[in-house]
């Protein structure tokens, strides 16, 4: 056994369980954890850090280009700072790849036990928080008047990606104990259930609703046609999304009182500000972490309640496609979908299981970028730098163990 594996257990077990009543711990458990493992690798191993270099390429080439829109950013007091948050949370990718390419079966295999541990440990806080209404949450947090979406929603995306994560450990393998880990993993997803149906985030509702649809559609394509699908849907959306937004805006009836919540006004309304925006500076964007200062805060969301109408300020547009657009330009969106395609070229060699669950996962966390907090949020973007290393982790385990 891999004694550096151990090391990524803040993060695995822990980081569920932390974030219901720390909503922003997941950036440091991340990062401690990452280089905990590349250290202790190192120590035991004498396996040096050795990135993957078309990975780093990418990310690291995305990441420069933040550092350098400091020379033209509305907000040059944020940029380098935010670009040094992010060189060291994605950052870890490209070193962390390679470390669980080496893992053999049975270090994968205790991969996946961390994973189930965090989930359930994650339920059982988060649910007891559900039960007892935030009583841990408010009694480490004295005299909080915070908001649902830091004692709720946050967790219950966490528990919700766990899940997802333990799949090719639990279910998609046969084995030892396979009626038992099947047990562990309708109980979880009971859990999971009860934990998306109390959170206040309608987008984690919708998602977790249509994944039953989506597996059974994956069920029935062929699994390189599914990719292929996956990979052009996701490239379209990057691609097209602020158009989309002007469209959607433009074209719809969504300003009728009554018709549609108040969440999807409110999206409606900034999607289109930012993209109306974003396609005033194209090329280059406005500055990495700009969103903030988005020319014409004039431009707020008028939400109505009643009889009263409300001014909301919003930080970023909650998707990510259109601040990548807004922020970084079309150079931005170019360097992620280098990404998404080295990605798909990759996973066109794999085994159709492999390919199936790969789409599965990823597609179900891209579509979390595109509804809900904004992508550069340091706990987010840990969030799925983790979670979509874990993808890969078990995508490594379903070849190696099927």
């Amino acid at each position: 056994m891999n004694k550096a594996l151990r090391f990524l257990s803040p993060a695995l077990v822990l980081g569920p369980a932390l974030t219901c009543v720390a909503p922003r711990i997941m950036a440091l458990l991340f990062v401690v954890s990452c280089l905990g493992t590349l250290i202790a690798d190192y120590l035991y191993n004498r396996h040096r850090p050795v990135p993957d270099k078309s990975l780093f390429a990418i990310i690291f080439g995305v990441i420069g280009y933040g550092f350098i829109s400091w020379l033209w950013t509305i907000s040059p007091d944020v940029t380098t700072g935010k670009a040094a948050q992010i060189a060291v949370t994605l950052g870890m990718v490209p070193f962390m790849a390679p470390f669980i390419a080496r893992l053999s079966l049975s270090e994968l295999r205790y991969l996946g036990w961390m994973l189930a541990g965090g989930l359930i440990l994650g339920l059982i806080i988060h649910l007891s928080e559900l039960a007892t209404h935030f009583a841990l949450y408010d009694m480490l947090h004295p005299g909080n008047t915070d908001v649902p979406d830091n004692k709720q929603n946050k967790a219950s995306v966490l528990v919700l990606l766990w899940l997802l994560l333990t799949l090719p450990f639990l279910v998609l393998t046969k084995g030892d104990r396979r009626k038992q880990r099947f047990r562990v993993f309708i109980v979880s997803f009971i859990g999971v259930a009860v934990a998306v149906a109390a959170t206040k985030s309608m987008a984690t509702q919708v998602i977790f609703a249509s994944l039953p649809f989506f597996a059974l559609a994956l069920y029935f394509l062929p699994a390189r046609l599914s990719l292929t699908l996956a990979f052009a849907g996701v490239v379209a959306l990057t691609t097209a999304m602020p158009l989309i937004a002007i469209s959607i805006h433009d074209y719809t009836d969504w300003r009728r009182p009554g018709q549609i919540s108040n969440s999807i006004i409110s999206r409606i309304e900034i999607w289109n500000q930012f993209s109306t925006r974003a396609l005033e500076r194209p090329i280059a964007g406005w500055g990495l972490d700009s969103s903030a200062d988005m020319p014409g805060r004039a431009e707020y969301s008028i939400l109505t309640y009643g009889t009263r109408r409300t001014m909301i300020k919003h930080m970023h547009p909650h998707n990510a496609p259109i601040q990548i657009w807004f922020e970084m330009g079309a150079i931005g969106v170019l360097g992620f979908l280098g990404l998404f395609t080295m990605l798909y070229f990759r996973l066109r060699r794999a085994a159709p299981l492999i390919q199936q669950y790969a789409v599965f996962a990823g597609v179900t966390l891209f579509l979390f970028t595109l509804a809900i907090w904004g992508i550069w949020q340091t706990w987010f973007i840990a969030t799925l730098t983790c979670t979509g290393l874990m993808i890969y982790g078990g995508t490594r385990y379903l070849r190696e163990a099927v």
